[in-house]
């Protein structure tokens, strides 16, 4: 059954200039909204210590920063600035090398640069699936739904955590452990600039194929194709699913035509050839560096099922029904989209791959438009309109409160500076300010060679503030994290016999020690009181040594 629609809607691939200013203001809105609790932050920050300019997990961001600083000092080919075993340089990643660059050419902060992307990225992911719902979806309310199911809601993690707050294992949206931003568009917004340009690459690669197809344009699948291959560099994985969504949705399309839809697969051809090289280099690497290999090779599984799925809660659910329409209608956009959802989550559950849940990331852009199919399209044809726009509202605010509880919890952290998650060795949000002192010190007078030991809280922030090697910092990208947590432990207690700190030193190529509160909390020995160090920088609540020359 055709949809019914208004005569003043638009149809699929068709909208006015008044759509594009009405997403531009509400999409501004939400990315200005999102930037409220960094200034909040920069506001209550305590006397006599900085605000890093971070909301949730900072290790993550930490690891970005780190990359971003050695392109700002020029390097081309990145290291893992977390570790100290021999390692060559031979990660490139284009977006975090661009932001550095800029970083240089503007003299503006690295963590200003982040946010800077944060928002643009944003503003680039929310309009983009936007233009990617008009090419699909017919009529302002659907394409409105959607865009508001993907930039405001989540799942039943609020719920959850209401009635089981206590729970080990909970929905992935909200909780008191394991939060997925990648799986959530909003939290992506909040938190993270890379997720939101990935996606962005994948909602303009989808855009332009579908585009490609309508107006048998190469050109336009050319577009896809060079998206497809930016995709490969900045998040290697998700060709994986833009590969598999290819071929589930040419299979489908043979499937419904009984005859093979030849238009769409030699763009789905060039698509894939023009992603395929950077997912080479990245094989390559992983073959070819034995750093790069271990550290891909963290186990980051995806949680039980139940508990994925109910992170995206209603979303889910109404996206069930709207697969059902899709593949009922037989329109190709909207398989599409079907094979998208599809492709995720056969990904997400059984891929033989050691990131199996990083590769959630994009799944809630279909999902909500299939949700949108259903109830801006199919229902709302069988409701009134007024009723029906009332319904889509409803399912919005109803998709919110675990963004919403999110975003009170990061309040709350910032007020805490991350007290409730220092057992599980959660980097601070406010470092103290004699401590960043210490590692501007090293950022203008040592070399990333010479590397850092410290405690691990202090220890994720070095790499981006100062620019070194950290002996640890980061539960994935330092290999051997417990047994070097462990090191740290020995370093500082009075166990080690004379001579045996030095040689540690020497044999992990460190050349500096950060002594903090931090430190001195994990034993009794102090740098300062042995011959082979030297005391550098001294301040209140931050000393920096250096390994004294050998006699």
């Amino acid at each position: 059954m055709p949809t019914v629609r208004q005569t003043s809607d638009p149809p699929a691939g068709e909208a006015s200039a008044a759509e594009w200013r009405w997403v531009a203001l509400v999409s501004l809105a939400v990315i200005v909204a999102t930037c409220i609790p960094y200034l909040f932050g920069w506001f209550i920050t305590p006397p006599g210590s900085q605000y890093m300019g971070l909301l949730a997990n900072p290790d993550e961001h930490n690891v970005y920063l780190g990359w971003m600083r050695q392109a700002e000092r020029g390097r081309l080919l990145f290291l893992d600035p977390f570790t100290t075993e021999p390692q060559q340089a031979g990660f490139f990643h284009g977006f975090f090398l661009t932001l550095g660059i800029a970083a240089r050419l503007t003299h503006v902060p690295l963590i200003g640069v982040y946010h800077i992307a944060r928002v643009i990225c944003g503003m680039l992911l929310l309009i983009g699936i936007y233009a990617l719902a008009v090419q699909i979806l017919d009529g302002l309310l659907a394409r409105r739904l959607a865009w508001g199911l993907a930039a405001l809601s989540s799942g039943f993690g609020w719920l959850y955590a209401a009635i089981r707050p206590g729970a080990a294992v909970h929905p992935v949206d909200f909780g008191p452990g394991l939060v997925m931003p990648e799986a959530i568009t909003f939290l992506s917004l909040l938190l993270n600039p890379l997720f939101c340009f990935s996606v962005f690459l994948m909602v303009v690669l989808w855009t332009a194929y579908l585009a490609a197809v309508r107006a048998n344009s190469w050109k336009l699948a050319a577009l896809a194709g060079a998206a497809g291959f930016l995709l490969g560099n900045v998040h290697t994985y998700n060709v994986i699913t833009v590969w598999l969504t290819l071929v589930l949705y040419i299979a489908g399309l043979a499937i419904i035509g009984r005859r093979l839809p030849a238009r769409e697969a030699l763009f789905a051809g060039l698509v894939a050839v023009m992603s395929a090289p950077f997912v080479i280099y990245q094989y390559s690497l992983f073959q070819a560096n034995a750093v790069f290999r271990e550290k891909a090779l963290t186990l980051t599984l995806t949680p039980p099922a139940a508990f994925f799925i109910a992170g995206y809660g209603l979303v889910f659910l109404l996206a069930i029904p709207g697969a059902i329409v899709a593949l009922g209608r037989r329109d190709k956009p909207q398989v599409l989209l079907v094979a998208w959802a599809a492709a995720t989550l056969l990904l997400v559950f059984f891929a033989p791959v050691s990131f199996q849940r990083k590769m959630a990331e994009g799944l809630h852009v279909p999902l909500c438009l299939l949700a949108a199919l259903f109830v801006g399209g199919w229902l709302a044809a069988k409701l009134r309109h007024r009723m029906a726009a009332t319904l889509a509202v409803a399912l919005v605010i109803l998709g919110m409160p675990s963004n919403a509880l999110f975003v009170a919890r990061g309040f709350h952290d910032l007020t805490t500076n991350n007290a409730a998650y220092v057992h599980v060795l959660m980097p601070p949000l406010y470092l103290r300010s004699d401590t960043v002192e210490a590692m501007r010190w090293l950022r203008d007078h040592a070399t990333m060679d010479e590397a850092v030991l410290c405690a691990p809280l202090a220890g994720s922030y070095v790499p981006g503030a100062a620019g070194t090697t950290v002996f640890i910092g980061h539960w994935a990208e330092t290999l051997h994290y417990p047994d070097k947590l462990g090191d740290v432990l020995w370093f500082f207690s009075g166990r080690p016999q004379p001579g045996e700190r030095r040689e540690f030193m020497e044999s992990n190529g460190l050349r500096y020690v950060l002594y903090t509160p931090d430190e001195a909390a994990l034993g009794p020995f102090n740098p300062g009181a042995s011959p082979d160090f030297d005391l550098v920088l001294a301040r209140p609540q931050a000393q920096l040594f250096r390994l004294a020359p050998a006699d």
